[in-house]
This record gives structure tokens, C-alpha cells and sequence, in this order.
């Protein structure tokens, strides 16, 4: 009787046991399925060149967003649970609607913009998306999303009206760097398979330093691994590194090399003559500084032509990292799949030399 007295305990214990972990295992699922989603704001705002997509959220949320381009899509993903309200005038809709948008709702915002959204973020497509880029504000928090519809026109100064001198090294003596490896942390950029664009983008920053120091120049990493620095902090480390250059480093869904450079942004004058619109000694330094970042963009594309045979594709546009550091500056987008070019340690290093041998020779 006492041995069977003791087995008829240990099974109540087991019992209770398993009910315990049951409940506290059952916790997160119970957590996950009553938490209230945090509403997420997106207006729409129209440019010449581009639509600006705002998200105006808590600082979080801003701040944590993954936005991913996928083939024409962009894919905005948030850390938690949101529901989105559509701040927009002249939608063929109810105010309350707009107010109440649910999850796996499919919306034209404008004739070229729809958003899907989805539990956590929301899939945007965007007729003739040409390229884009993410800013993050802190006052007020909010995620804009920049994309490029088409290619700037009459409103910027063509190459082909400058005379753009070859850059030689003795001409602008570069000797520091500034390296900026694009996205990292929850920010991952593109993705194609098991390929990443901030491992690709931050590989490559940390090989041009490497090479850059046994030329005996000096490199400066805006990031050194996998972690978020938002677009303001990028520029504030690049224009406290007092660097003679900034590369900016990316990935590209495109089977072809892209780099950006500043567009020269002019206008006529009272007399009739061409003046910039900044004034005094900051229109000189912005058009210096836009001038040698297409000489230097030029450069770069035809080393990259020479030593890796693809197409380079040289672009002017104004994209905040470029076009607010204090020195010439140029971002390169890396094709992610092309035949000609895979990812491994030889076409890695051809492309670093391509790219300094573009700036320094």
C-alpha cells in the first residue's frame, strides 16, 4: 500500500507539472494574440523625380524598420504588430475606412502607388520604380521612403555641358577615406538567397580599408559590423572624420554597376545668367564638391568597365548621404546576380582594386 501510495503521488506531481509548463508555454502565444498593434501613419508626397512614402510612427518603430527592396517591390517590415491608417485626400474611400485600414488590404494611394499591408509592414509597389532611398527622422519620428519613378531631366546640369577634367592623383591628393557600408543591423537591405546586402556592403568596406592602409592612406568605417546607423548618423560621422572622399556602398537588384554622384542643380539668375541656389563661398564648395564627385564617378565606371567587363550606369541623384557630407562623394551599387559576377574572394578583391585605381590610380 505505501509503494502504491507514493506512485499514485508521483503521478499527481507529473500532473501538475505539466500542466504548469503548459500555461507558461501557452504565455507568449496568449501576449502575442492580445497585443494591440500600434497605429502607423502613411501620407504620400509628390516630386518632379520621386514620391516620397512617410511612415509616422513611435521612434521604435522608425527606427527598427527593415525596408527591403525585392525586385520592383518595397518590402517594409516593423518589429511589432502595426495597423495602418492612410493619410490621404481624394482616396475613392470613406474617412473611416482609411482610418481602419486591416491587414491584407491592397490600396492604389495614387495612380502609380499601392500598398498591401500586412500584420507587421506592408508591401509597396510603385509603377517605373527606378531606385530609392530610406531616411529616418527623430522630430517627429518618421520613415520616408524615397522612390525614384524616372531619371532627372531638364532640371540639372548634363555632363555632357561641363568639361569634367580626368582626376589624377596629383591634382586632389586623397589620403583618407571615408567608407560607408550601406544598411545593417535589423536593416538588411537586399536579400537573394543567403546573400545579404549589409554582409556584401560591410565585406567590402572593411577590404578597401585593408588596402587603402597598404597604400598607406587613411580609411574611416561608418559602421565596422552588423548594426542599424540611421542616415543622420552617417553623415554627421562622415563630416566629423574630416575624410577627402566618402564611397558609399550598396547592392543593386539591377545586372549592371550604378554609381551616384551629386547633381549639379542650377538656376538662371536675375540677368539672365546661371547661378546655384545656395549663395556666397557654400555655392562654390557645393559645386567643387559636385564636380570632382562626377570626376570621380567617371573614373570609378571606367576602371570598373576595364577590369570587370559589365556595364557601369553613372546617375545623378541626390540621395542624402551623398549630398550632405562635406566632401566629393559617390555610392556604388553592386549587382547582387549576374553571371559575370559572383561574390567570392577573386571578383571581391578585382573590385576593390577597380574601385581605387578609379580614385587614386
Amino acid at each position: 500500500m505505501k509503494q502504491r501510495g507514493y506512485r499514485i503521488q508521483d503521478f499527481k506531481i507529473v500532473v501538475v507539472c505539466i500542466l504548469f509548463f503548459s500555461f507558461y508555454l501557452s504565455l507568449p502565444s496568449i501576449a502575442t494574440a492580445s497585443e494591440e498593434p500600434t497605429t502607423v501613419t502613411i501620407l504620400l508626397e509628390g516630386h518632379q523625380d520621386y514620391i516620397s512614402i512617410v511612415f509616422s510612427a513611435d521612434e521604435d518603430h522608425v527606427q527598427e524598420a527593415a525596408v527591403m527592396l525585392i525586385g520592383n517591390n518595397i518590402h517594409v517590415r516593423f518589429r511589432y504588430r502595426v495597423a495602418f491608417r492612410i493619410d490621404q485626400k481624394g482616396l475613392d474611400m470613406e474617412r473611416e475606412q482609411r482610418d481602419t485600414l486591416k491587414k491584407d488590404t491592397t490600396i492604389d494611394i495614387s495612380d502609380i502607388v499601392r500598398i498591401t499591408t500586412r500584420d507587421y509592414g506592408c508591401i509597396i509597389d510603385v509603377r517605373d520604380l527606378y531606385n530609392m532611398n530610406v531616411l529616418r527622422l527623430l522630430l517627429p519620428p518618421t520613415l520616408v521612403i524615397n522612390a525614384y519613378i524616372r531619371r532627372p531631366h531638364d532640371k540639372y546640369l548634363e555632363e555632357k555641358d561641363l568639361v569634367i577634367p580626368a582626376i589624377r592623383e596629383d591634382d586632389i591628393p586623397f589620403e583618407s577615406f571615408a567608407i560607408d557600408a550601406g544598411h545593417g543591423g535589423h536593416d538588411s537591405g537586399i536579400r537573394f538567397g543567403d546573400i545579404l546586402e549589409e554582409d556584401i556592403t560591410l565585406a567590402l568596406a572593411r577590404g578597401i580599408s585593408a588596402a587603402l592602409d597598404k597604400k598607406g592612406k587613411t580609411a574611416f568605417l561608418t559602421r565596422t559590423d552588423d548594426y542599424a546607423v540611421s542616415i543622420r548618423k552617417r553623415v554627421s560621422l562622415v563630416n566629423q572624420s574630416a575624410s577627402d572622399i566618402l564611397i558609399s556602398l550598396h547592392m543593386t537588384p539591377n545586372n549592371e554597376f550604378i554609381i551616384h554622384s551629386m547633381p549639379l542643380r542650377l538656376e538662371m539668375g536675375r540677368g539672365g545668367g546661371i547661378c546655384l541656389r545656395r549663395k556666397c563661398d557654400k555655392q562654390a564648395a557645393n559645386m567643387v564638391k559636385a564636380i570632382e564627385g562626377i570626376a570621380i564617378a567617371k573614373a570609378v565606371a571606367q576602371s570598373l568597365r576595364d577590369e570587370l567587363g559589365m556595364n557601369v550606369r553613372h546617375e545623378h541623384l541626390p540621395i542624402p548621404v551623398v549630398a550632405l557630407v562635406d566632401m566629393p562623394a559617390i555610392l556604388i551599387e553592386i549587382p547582387y546576380c549576374h553571371e559575370k559576377f559572383r561574390h567570392g574572394e577573386d571578383i571581391m578583391n578585382k573590385l576593390i582594386n577597380a574601385i581605387l585605381k578609379g580614385i587614386i590610380g
